[in-house]
């Protein structure tokens, strides 16, 4: 199954306006309809269905509308389908499917009407198992607890007690009602899908060199708007094939500018976080943890603040890999490969990256995406009271898989 890529730039989908069209077209995306028919599911074959809807198809495209301790939610819950996932398309049996299955639940808070973006306050992606993210009909119990762990927060295992959001179930949180933007913006985003998972990138034109979550100016440019996200069946570093033996793990990583605030030069604060999604005998994920520092969970620092080093003594760019990651148990060496970081300053967004990995016959593409940038150590000029710049730092660029073997 051949991967593909979607983007701002794509001409199936034209200009968006806002990152709440980024929300929608991705639902469709996954679902493999067509995007240009908002609102219809299935409305047209557009691509591959990567995964498969369990909430059911409405004239809202499978966002299930209910309200919880006041507040109203639309959510749409879907698994892995085979073309996303090797494992899962490998197995035989609901018990083989039940140890590789993992699903995203896409949850939007509103007020008035569901339909009209504008009421649109908070949008997140959730990362977990069936015993996680499960869809409830309206007649349960508790029909605003789609995740049952702890997605609602006055709902769950134990009704009534009450959880920080994101305490063991992992997300992605693009904006919320704190810094949803209140400025028109042109969004750009890039997401690609391979048989091993997918990377999605969001961000804006006035962010684009800025961390995780965008600008921190105190006027209409605030919010979070640099948005990463990437799940996948991880590779050997030695042939670049998805692992697919042993506790068969999908990984996840996350950067939003949540855990830290935000960031537009090279602070702590822009970090990238990571869960282990699943191992094929732990059917939950585990919560999500920072990559600042090495740790139990991590044996490398990942994160974007830090000056990303720019050139080999062989006189070619420094590209990083994420690896290293761990569990309670277990230390995996494999990557991920579907995204990669090089030197901020050095290459700009939508700039192409070739590398040759793994032994492949042919390079890979990796396209830049948003990383922080800064300009430092100025200097006035005496004669005109002007100030020039003698340094500028980069700290790493995202940059996610666009185009190689994965896409042929």
């Amino acid at each position: 199954m051949a991967g593909a890529v979607y983007g701002f730039d794509d001409p199936n989908f034209g200009v968006i306006t806002s990152v709440k069209q980024a929300i929608l077209w991705l639902r469709d995306i996954m679902v493999g309809a067509d995007p240009a028919n908002e609102g219809a599911d299935a409305a047209g074959s557009f691509s591959t269905e990567w995964m498969t809807p369990l909430t059911p198809s409405t004239n809202i495209g499978n966002f299930v509308l209910q309200t919880v301790s006041g507040t109203n939610y639309g959510r749409a819950v879907f698994r892995c389908n085979d073309p996303i996932d090797p494992v899962y398309a490998a197995a035989t049996t609901p018990t083989e499917e039940e140890a590789a299955e993992w699903r995203i639940c896409i949850e939007v808070e509103y007020t008035g009407n569901f339909a009209t973006e504008e009421n649109w306050n908070a949008a997140r992606i959730y990362f977990g198992t069936s015993s996680q993210i499960q869809y409830y009909a309206a007649n349960d119990p508790n029909p605003g607890d789609i995740e049952r762990v702890e997605v609602d927060l006055s709902t769950g295992l134990n009704p009534g007690a009450t959880r920080t959001r994101g305490q063991f179930t992992p997300y992605v949180e693009i904006w919320d009602t704190s810094n949803q933007p209140t400025r028109s913006k042109n969004y750009n985003w890039r997401i690609s899908l391979v048989e091993r998972g997918f990377v999605l990138a969001i961000w804006t034109i006035p962010t684009v060199n800025s961390g995780v979550g965008g600008d921190i100016v105190a006027d209409e440019l605030a919010g979070r708007t640099n948005v990463l996200c990437c799940v996948q069946r991880p590779v050997n570093p030695a042939n670049g094939n998805a692992k697919v033996d042993g506790k068969q793990p999908v990984f996840g990583l996350i950067s939003d500018g949540l855990m830290a605030g935000f960031s537009n030069s090279l602070a702590a604060s822009d970090h990238i976080d990571y869960f282990i999604l699943r191992e094929n005998d732990v059917n939950a994920s585990s919560p999500r943890k920072t990559l600042s520092s090495p740790s139990s969970g991590n044996i490398y620092r990942w994160n974007l603040e830090w000056p990303h080093p720019n050139i080999q003594d062989d006189f070619t760019h420094v590209i990083k890999i994420p690896f290293g990651l761990a569990t309670d148990r277990h230390l995996y060496m494999e990557e991920m490969d579907l995204v990669c970081f090089i030197n901020a300053a050095t290459f700009v967004s939508d700039q192409e990256a070739e590398i040759t990995l793994y032994g492949e016959t042919d390079p890979r593409t990796y396209t830049a995406c948003f990383g922080p940038v800064r300009y430092t150590s100025y200097q006035a000029l005496p004669s005109s009271g002007k100030v020039v710049n003698k340094t500028v730092t980069g700290g790493s660029r995202v940059c996610i898989l666009t185009d190689g073997e994965d896409f042929v």
